[in-house]
């Protein structure tokens, strides 16, 4: 249609509308068209319905544009749109995960947490199909990856839905064919940084903590837990978040390569050090301490922390 010489916008005793006189084909109408029709069966989607459902997949394109004075009211409308939208993905998720195609489920999830990187329902779905795949190492990195962001951007970690889902992959690597030694030795061996300190989940820490503290009591061994917390000079933890990485590398660097640490929180690091008294455990605060210091000096960081003996619970 040519639009030349025609009025696009026309006025109205309620104000200015669109020209009712000219056809018009608008994204959020055909997609709350599309969102009602597959709202009107089972809960489980059908073909056809599926069909439907890419289309909002289509449609919707994450934030409206909004001038200062429609901010509220579109972001209502945002709001609204965007529960739909995540309805609808997982919905459909579940539909293509019951027929076995994971391959289709996993590529519109991976565009869908583009749009909504925080939504931990999208991310679930993911996983599940990589560990359908049996594609156990991508599962178990994604798991790691996508944990430290959540923590990093919202403070928390994952629900325990992926923990059960964590120990599934786990559970079902194991049972991989069988490996000649010589693999194993390799794979075993071809550790990045071995003579730094381990980094890994706090799932995976708190696995280690129960089996180091054991053998400890049989090897007359001490470990002690390092608590650090990171801040700027304010308490604006947002801040020092934004260089936590290389905080992380800092503390890693600083570290035997028989000792572990986690991330708890978006500025917090929990440390397991092999150490046979309380000052070993200060030395080696002291050492993470000075080269924190001489590499955030000018930004004004600090850094709190705490030392307790790690002891397992002898009533369990």
């Amino acid at each position: 249609m040519c639009l030349k010489d025609k009025e696009v916008i026309v006025t109205t005793r309620k104000g200015y509308i669109l020209n009712p006189n000219l056809d018009w084909n608008i994204d959020f109408v055909e997609l709350q068209k599309a969102y009602n029709q597959i709202n009107e069966g089972a809960e489980l989607l059908d073909e056809k319905e599926f069909k439907i459902a890419r289309k909002i997949f289509r449609l919707y394109q994450g934030r409206f544009y909004a001038s200062p004075s429609q901010l509220h009211w579109i972001l209502q409308k945002q709001e609204v749109f965007r529960q739909m939208y995540v309805k609808t993905m997982m919905r459909t998720s579940c539909y293509l995960y019951t027929q076995k195609r994971y391959d289709e489920m996993m590529l519109m999830n991976y565009q869908a947490v583009l749009i909504e990187p925080f939504n931990e329902g999208l991310h679930y779905y993911y996983m599940k199909g990589l560990v359908a795949t049996r594609n156990y190492r991508e599962a178990l990195k994604y798991y790691d990856e996508l944990n430290d962001i959540f923590l990093s951007e919202l403070g928390t970690g994952l629900s325990k839905r992926f923990k059960q889902l964590y120990d599934i992959i786990i559970a079902d690597h194991a049972k991989e064919e069988n490996k000649d030694m010589e693999t194993i030795m390799r794979e075993l061996s071809n550790r990045d940084q071995q003579n730094q300190g381990f980094f890994c989940s706090y799932e995976i820490f708190k696995y280690f903590y129960e089996l180091l503290l054991k053998m400890s009591v049989r090897n007359e061994q001490n470990y002690y837990l390092i608590m650090l917390q990171f801040s700027d000079g304010t308490l604006d933890y947002e801040k020092v978040g934004v260089d936590f990485d290389r905080v992380k590398r800092l503390v890693s660097s600083c570290l035997r390569s028989n000792d572990l640490f986690t991330r708890t929180s978006e500025t917090q690091l929990l440390l397991l050090v092999d150490c046979q008294t309380e000052e070993n455990a200060h030395l080696i605060i002291q050492r993470i301490s000075n080269k924190f210091y001489s590499i955030f000096r000018k930004k004004n960081y600090r850094m709190n922390y705490s030392v307790h003996k790690a002891e397992l619970d002898r009533n369990r």
